[in-house]
């Protein structure tokens, strides 16, 4: 069961021995705050490659760290890298039709969770995509990208129904992972049945 207000202890394997770090789980200004700071670097390489960078995503993690840590010894950016890694973990293991909706399933901190959500309306993602991710054309050839977690979350609040494994509120990053999962299974069902077209 996921309680986002319950104190997290990782250790961090270190060549001096394990390193026991306290943090608390972030809260959903915290984690829009630290993926509006990580802007996505492309830039064109020709003949149809690209590059993609995030810089100085190292210190925006260690900023991150530094910010819900509760106790333990001083962590550097890769560590704090790895404690995000761990605390952003939610992984799609399976998207359901359910009616007229789906159910979508996720492995998360502390076991599994699912999600009933209804479908959604071409107008609805129209929106959600026009404010989930911008691109800023820069000189040299590069553009850079952003993601905007508030999008997501509330088209997943305004789809979302029941919901398991979880003890306090759905976390922002979970309802992003889970309503886009959702919406590429919904979009891959669509179509337009030609029978009566010829």
């Amino acid at each position: 069961m996921f309680d986002s207000a319950r104190p997290i202890t990782l250790k961090l394997q270190t060549p001096d021995g394990p390193k026991s770090v306290s943090v608390r789980f972030p809260s959903d200004e915290e984690w829009t705050e630290r993926q509006r700071a990580r802007k996505i670097v492309t830039k064109s390489l020709g003949r149809g490659m690209s590059k993609s960078d995030v810089p100085g995503h190292e210190e925006v993690d260690e900023a991150f760290v530094r910010k819900i840590k509760a106790d333990g010894p001083d962590v550097d950016c890769y560590e704090a890298m790895t404690i995000v890694g761990v605390l952003s973990r939610c992984d799609v293991t399976d998207v359901e039709r359910d009616g007229a909706g789906y159910i979508v399933r996720m492995a998360i901190p502390g076991g599994e969770a699912s999600v009933a959500m209804r479908m959604p309306t071409a107008r609805e993602i129209y929106a959600f995509r026009r404010e989930y991710v911008s691109a800023v054309e820069l000189p040299h050839g590069k553009s850079s990208t952003s993601v905007n977690l508030e999008a997501a979350a509330r088209l997943f609040d305004a789809l979302s129904g029941e919901t398991t494994g979880y003890a306090s509120p759905v976390p922002i990053i979970h309802k992003e992972a889970a309503l886009v999962a959702m919406i590429a299974e919904f979009e891959s069902g669509l179509g337009v049945s030609d029978d009566n077209l010829f």
